[in-house]
């Protein structure tokens, strides 16, 4: 596999290059930073004056010096001010940047660090998922580099790591094949609507479910979100009118006609099933 992971020292790692977690001076600083600066000796201090900064997004590359690396490309990752200053597409930047600036170089094997998830506060979550699928599109487009490391500080860094490698390299399909074969047909349903993004598939999935069992509440409620979201009205009557005329309480079965008779007189133009439904409504309810 051309990404792997590894928890252990970045700064000890024998490939072409490491990734470090820069600040936009890119003079040093604390964790990996300071780690790295440490390491490398003061030579990487000195070639890094002569940069100019980096910008937040951007990646620049100088010698490893005292490092087992090669070269350290140098990455600023974005602070984490809870997701709406466009942190997602700029942390996805610097690893699609320190890739792009291995490949010019030639570099076979880069290691990267879980980029602002330190003193930048990333969740290390959503972190790693950008991490992994920015680097997996940048592999499955290009030779070089051949092997990309995420090494990890810590058990929580690789767990997320590890989640996020293994939905990357999912396959839906065969997922899907192992649910029908072993008759998990709620699975089936949800593979299909989720990953494989067949809305028509898993409505059949669970209308053969309500077929077969005419009381599965979780079929009649995956169809009633699927109609709605669909605005498939003719189809939400149906599931609806079904969930009414089973529903276990007067209360339940009130609720579902009050959500039938906006679709009855709004969407379907139908005001004789509206007003049945209203007397059905007011049955239920009794005299005020």
């Amino acid at each position: 596999m051309r990404i792997q992971i590894h928890q252990g020292d970045l700064t000890r790692l024998d490939v072409d290059a490491i990734v470090n977690a820069a600040n936009s001076s890119l003079l040093g600083g604390g964790g990996v930073d300071g780690a790295i600066h440490r390491a490398a000796g003061p030579e990487l201090l000195a070639e890094c004056r002569l940069l100019g900064g980096c910008k937040t997004g951007d990646a620049k590359i100088t010698r490893g010096y005292k490092l087992a690396a090669r070269h350290v490309i140098h990455a600023v990752g974005p602070v984490w001010q809870g997701g709406g200053a466009g942190e997602p597409a700029l942390l996805a930047s610097c690893y699609r940047r320190s890739i792009e600036v291995a490949r010019e170089h030639r570099l076979a094997t880069i290691a990267f660090p879980g980029i602002s998830t330190g003193i930048f506060r990333y969740p290390l979550r959503e972190a790693a998922q950008i991490a992994v699928s920015t680097i997996a599109a940048e592999l499955a487009a290009h030779a070089l580099p051949r092997t990309v490391i995420l090494c990890t500080f810590d058990d929580a860094a690789t767990r997320a790591a590890e989640a996020a490698l293994a939905e990357t390299t999912r396959d839906p399909r065969a997922e899907l094949a192992a649910a029908q074969g072993r008759g998990d047909r709620a699975t089936a349903a949800a593979i299909l609507e989720r990953d494989l993004g067949d809305r028509d598939g898993a409505i059949e999935v669970w209308k053969q479910v309500l077929t077969d069992d005419e009381t599965d509440r979780a079929a009649a409620e995956a169809l009633t979100r699927l109609y709605r979201d669909g605005r498939d009205w003719r189809g939400l009557v149906t599931v609806l009118e079904h969930r009414a005329q089973l529903a276990a309480t007067d209360a339940e079965a009130a609720s579902l006609l009050r959500a039938l008779i906006p679709i009855y007189a709004d969407e379907l133009a139908d005001d004789d099933r509206a007003a049945d439904a209203r007397d059905r409504l007011a049955d239920l309810e009794g005299p005020r």
